[in-house]
């Protein structure tokens, strides 16, 4: 431990630390590139998956909707 006496060392940055600022500066462009690509992958697919499952409730409804017609006219032929 530096005496009280002893003059303290200016702060200065190591020399390392520029040479990762420039790493991280120099993947900049690929993370962003990456990370865009990935964000449109993601969207497509959830807007697919969407209009699936869309197209999927829509044919139960109809389905739904069908065998209630098909009950009525029975009924309906019944009482006839």
């Amino acid at each position: 431990m530096p005496s009280p006496s002893s003059p303290r060392r200016p702060l200065t940055l190591p020399a390392h630390r520029p040479l990762a600022l420039l790493f991280l500066l120099s993947i900049l462009p690929v993370l962003l590139i990456v990370g865009a690509l990935n964000y449109r992958y993601t969207r497509a697919t959830l807007e697919q998956q969407a209009q699936i499952n869309l197209t999927a409730d829509t044919n139960d409804l109809q389905l739904a909707f069908a065998q209630v017609i098909l009950r009525e006219l029975e009924r309906l032929t019944t009482i006839a």
